[in-house]
């Protein structure tokens, strides 16, 4: 039961999903098309309703301009103006090749000649 009126219970929904969005840098991007992130765990994500269509398939996950992972999403559930995806797989993506060997971590980054 709530006692507070649907226009002030819409008002701090809004104001939650802004300030959701706001901590995070955290983004989708699908086809070109750049999507800001509400929520991010482990197996999925929460995006707003009303910035994104019905997304599935391939996409790439942001963390301001750093990739951090390939994803293939799918729609789980949508709670109010809140849609969430699962992650069918996402694949992390590092800077550097990952490289057979054992490095040195004493070894020397150039030398000079």
């Amino acid at each position: 039961m709530s006692y507070l009126s649907k226009e002030v219970l819409d008002g701090l929904r809004s104001a939650e999903r802004r300030g959701l969005g706001r901590k995070h840098r955290l983004r989708i991007q699908v086809d070109g098309e750049t999507y800001p992130i509400l929520d991010l765990w482990d197996d999925g994500f929460a995006i707003a309703a009303d910035t994104a269509p019905a997304l599935r398939g391939y996409v790439d996950l942001y963390d301001g301009a750093r990739q951090m992972a390939k994803c293939l999403i799918m729609r789980a559930d949508e709670d109010g103006d809140v849609l969430t995806y699962t992650f069918k797989w996402r694949t992390e993506v590092f800077a550097n090749p990952p490289v057979d060997f054992e490095q040195d971590p004493d070894a020397p980054v150039a030398y000079l000649r």
